[in-house]
């Protein structure tokens, strides 16, 4: 099969440019307003991208046993919606939140800070 160039469009398929659009749906007020709307200046977008927190993922292997308590004690947890039969946290969910209690108490215990 021959690789070609994709056809090219035709003059006047394109718009142009320097003519005015008369019949724009947009009023002027409206274009004004999002205009004076105005936006944040790219110090302001770099500042609120350090304060974001990174996410790194970890690969993680329990034994079949520890995923059995896991899921043991998952299923003691009260359930938001009685109707449903789906649990109410998920296992990785579960798992997040004990390494955070894990960490407070750490944290508590040994007078750190992080």
């Amino acid at each position: 099969m021959a690789v070609t160039l994709p056809p090219t469009q035709k003059k006047k398929d394109l718009p142009n440019l320097s003519e005015p659009v008369v019949n724009s749906k947009a009023s002027e007020r409206k274009i004004r307003e999002v205009i004076n709307r105005g936006g944040s200046t790219t110090e302001v977008s770099r500042q609120s991208n350090k304060e974001k927190v990174v996410l790194k993922g970890i690969n993680v292997k329990f034994t079949v046993g520890e995923i059995d308590a896991i899921k043991t004690l998952r299923s003691m947890r009260p359930v938001e919606n009685r109707n449903s039969s789906k649990m109410s946290v998920s296992l990785h969910d579960w798992i997040v939140e004990a390494v955070q209690e894990k960490i407070k108490r750490d944290v508590k215990k040994y007078n750190i800070s992080v």
